[in-house]
């Protein structure tokens, strides 16, 4: 098996085969689930995880059959107030998922040990992903597991894993719901099933973070594109495109119903009723949640400012890149005259997703780099999978080891 035709490499008698062991899986999560473990118990040095584990709250309430909150938190910060009853902003997916957890151990318990497993679950997956994507990028086993270590432990997703908290948890349950969409739709062998399923899971992802809504755009353009490569058929183009509609209109149908029902509107999510910190209050009263207000300085902290020496910008924000230099490769995807396609979709893919961290009132902070850019992680790895072809194992360690001690040297100084 390897990548569908329309991703095919130009000379598919090279492609290497995209099977992966599960040996090789229950390794990669075994090595991250310790890492992230040791990590935890070094540097965790806060009670936000007990503080802010809203997901929690809301899961209570939704076995209570309320859509408001039940219980009120130890803090009612960024949660949304109206007529009198507590909400959240934050997609309901999480919640829903937590169901189980919080009917046998209720509320009080610390969400960093969620993160520390949706960590490790994003790591595992997106091995999964390099893997069945090899005929693609053609990486070697060890530049996969190279990559999948500065994914997890040499990028954003790092200080997520240790801390818990609202935030931290939606923005990883987005991760592991997009990674898990692209490999079920990325394989020669793609039947209504796996592209209902890749569906499905782009829609959790959307009710989990609004923010990567135009990952759907990367899907239907995928089905369009793989049916003109391989057996073009406007009646085949049609069911694929069904199959990946019906999850997402149950998705949104449900997500339209959830909003109404609070807010007696839509689309209207409770974010124009949340309580949200004072350092944003102003702004957000001048120019709103989004603005173009707000570019100049999100660009700079995701892409442009180095977090050290430690100072008061520290938790600001940081360069994906200064801080993850083996992402420098992405932009060598550019030049590649194989997968044309892939590179212009992924990249536009992107950009679109990257739009509403540019525009919000915050950076992400309070943060050790710029966790914003999860959002189109799993798009991006892709390219920075593909422009490493010629980059030599050795130099991909190097670079790999310096973005874990960045983060490492952060996590450390910071706690």
């Amino acid at each position: 098996m390897s990548v569908p035709a329309v991703f095919e490499r130009e000379s598919p008698g090279q492609a290497q085969p995209e099977s992966v062991s599960v040996w090789s899986v229950l390794l990669v999560a075994a090595f991250a689930f310790c890492l992230y473990g040791a990590t935890f118990v070094m540097f965790r040095a806060s009670s936000r995880a007990e503080v802010f584990n809203y997901h929690a709250f809301l899961a209570e309430a939704f076995l209570g059959g309320s859509l408001s909150l039940i219980s009120q938190p130890p803090t009612l910060l960024d949660l949304s107030q109206y007529q009198g009853k507590l909400y959240l902003y934050w997609g309901p997916m999480p919640a829903i998922v937590l169901m189980p957890l919080v009917m046998i151990f209720g509320v009080n318990w610390s969400d960093a040990w969620l993160t520390l497993a949706l960590a490790t679950i994003s790591t595992t997956l997106m091995f999964v992903l390099l893997q069945r994507t090899r005929s693609l990028h053609g990486l070697s086993q060890g530049a996969i597991v190279l990559l999948t270590f500065t994914y997890g432990f040499g990028s954003p997703q790092y200080p997520l894993a240790v801390d818990g908290t609202v935030w931290f948890v939606s923005q990883l349950f987005t991760s592991v719901f997009l990674t898990s969409a692209l490999i079920c739709v990325l394989r020669e062998d793609v039947s209504p099933k796996h592209i209902a399923l890749g569906g499905l899971f782009m829609g959790m992802a959307c009710l989990t973070r609004a923010s990567v809504l135009g990952a759907v755009v990367w899907l239907f353009l995928y089905i369009i594109l793989l049916s003109w490569r391989l057996t073009w058929s406007i009646s085949t183009t049609i069911s694929r495109v069904c199959c990946a509609l019906a999850p997402l209109t149950l998705l949104a149908g449900g997500i339209a119903w959830y909003n109404y029902a609070r807010f007696g509107s839509f689309l209207e999510t409770g974010v124009s009723y949340h309580q949200a910190d004072p350092i944003f209050a102003e702004n957000i009263k001048r120019f709103g949640v989004f603005s173009l207000h707000y570019l100049e300085r999100n660009f700079y902290y995701h892409y442009v400012a180095y977090p050290y020496p430690i100072s008061q910008e520290t938790l600001v924000g940081g360069s994906l890149f200064l801080l993850t230099p083996l992402y420098f490769a992405a932009f060598n995807s550019i030049w590649s005259p194989r997968n044309r396609l892939l590179v212009m979709l992924t990249w536009a893919t992107c950009a679109l997703l990257a739009i509403p961290s540019l525009l919000v009132c915050g950076t992400g902070e309070v943060q050790l780099g710029p966790r914003y850019t999860l959002d189109y992680a799993p798009f991006f790895l892709l390219l920075v999978a593909m422009g490493l072809r010629s980059i030599p194992v050795q130099v991909m360690a190097l670079l790999a080891g310096v973005s874990f001690l960045q983060y490492f040297y952060g996590l450390f100084a910071i706690s």
